[in-house]
């Protein structure tokens, strides 16, 4: 009896024991982290930082309702409604440092999600490069860009484009992070280093669009591997 008993108790651990495994493999499944090979800093410790950032939150034609918010697509903290990928925009700004910025365009989008959903679709197929109403002042100053997007149909809402092809990159480090439905980062960083083919593309982070408010801790893993953040 004592041994049935101790191979019971054994078994149940076992059990503990693949299940806290599990649940440590789903956190860290919600970003793409990659070590840096070389383990050097991959960023010089004095280097101007830019955190542009592309949100549906701030792109849309009338301003959501708190109660009627989808936790798919926006946050609301505090009583304000903030987008996914602002939310990671903005750990890796406390993280780093660096300005903020939003990237906008002149023709908001609509806020129903599969509205939405239709217009991004019709961007992709005509390779569209929307207007944009908001533009950084001075890039030359900045050494490492981090740009960050909502997973479009696989890839870089049609704005990143203009937004990429608006400003001369060459010689800069460029990090991409994006939200996703569960698709991860897609073809952005490659997409990212056709239009940006002189810069130095380091390993993305994405997060599922879900999970970005509580992804500071994954955030900081990353930015820590890459050799970004001490």
């Amino acid at each position: 009896m004592k041994k049935k008993m101790l191979g019971v108790v054994l078994l149940v651990m076992l059990i503990c024991s693949m299940t806290a495994c599990g649940n440590d493999n789903r956190r860290r499944s919600n970003s793409s982290v990659q070590k840096n090979a070389s383990g050097e800093q991959a960023v010089k410790e004095n280097s101007k930082i830019l955190v542009a950032y592309f949100t549906r939150a701030d792109n849309m034609d009338q301003a959501p309702r708190v109660d009627a918010v989808s936790r798919a697509s926006f946050n609301v903290e505090n009583g304000e409604v903030s987008g996914n990928t602002e939310a990671v925009a903005k750990y890796i700004q406390e993280a780093v440092g660096g300005d903020l910025f939003s990237i906008k365009t002149v023709e908001p989008y609509p806020l129903n999600y599969d509205d939405n959903v239709n217009v991004a679709s019709e961007e992709q197929k005509n390779n569209a490069r929307p207007k944009l109403s908001t533009h950084v002042e001075n890039m030359d100053k900045y050494d490492v860009i981090f740009i960050g997007y909502p997973n479009w149909w696989g890839t870089l809402p049609k704005p990143v484009f203009t937004f990429l092809e608006e400003y001369n990159l060459s010689g800069k480090t460029v990090i991409p992070f994006a939200t996703h439905r569960g698709s991860g980062l897609g073809s952005g960083p490659r997409d990212i280093s056709k239009l940006s083919p002189n810069s130095k593309i380091l390993d993305g982070f994405s997060v599922r669009g879900e999970d970005a408010i509580n992804s500071k801790d994954d955030v900081n893993e990353w930015l820590k591997d890459l050799g970004v953040l001490k």
